[in-house]
């Protein structure tokens, strides 16, 4: 009984199905490009010493952010996504330069209704840049 070579050519193509992983989107947090003087938002010493709530409230929700998904966020709508930065019409913000097409968007529900946070979302790290005590939409409606 002759032994058959177990392949008899090279594999030229992929004849399996890929198997789709999920993987759990953790979001980060970053301050690098946070404006932290007033004028179109608020600095952190402006909330610290008159809407101190608000500074808890930005920690609370940074911590239940991070402990959750990108998904679940959003539709939790804390996360609030536009794609890019708005035209100049449309916000009193002025963007960073270089930063224009960025998935820029706010972190509501900061102490209630009260307050939110703007800044853009690349790689699961939402950048902070702007503050603001009241509601703070990057679009002027």
């Amino acid at each position: 009984m002759s032994k058959q070579p177990l392949s008899t050519g090279r594999r030229l193509a992929e004849t399996r199905t890929p198997r789709v992983v999920f993987v759990k989107s953790d979001l980060s947090f970053s301050f690098k490009y946070f404006y932290d003087q007033d004028g179109a938002g608020q600095s952190l010493k402006t909330w610290l010493d008159t809407e101190p709530l608000l500074v808890q409230g930005l920690l609370d929700k940074l911590i239940f952010l991070s402990s959750n998904n990108l998904t679940a966020v959003q539709q939790n709508k804390i996360l609030t996504l536009y794609q890019q930065f708005p035209a100049k019409k449309q916000t009193d913000f002025s963007c960073i330069a270089g930063f224009e097409n960025e998935n820029w968007g706010t972190i509501r529900k900061l102490n209630g209704q009260q307050g939110r946070a703007a800044g853009f979302l690349r790689d699961n790290v939402f950048y902070i840049v702007s503050l603001k005590g009241h509601p703070l939409e990057l679009w002027v409606v």
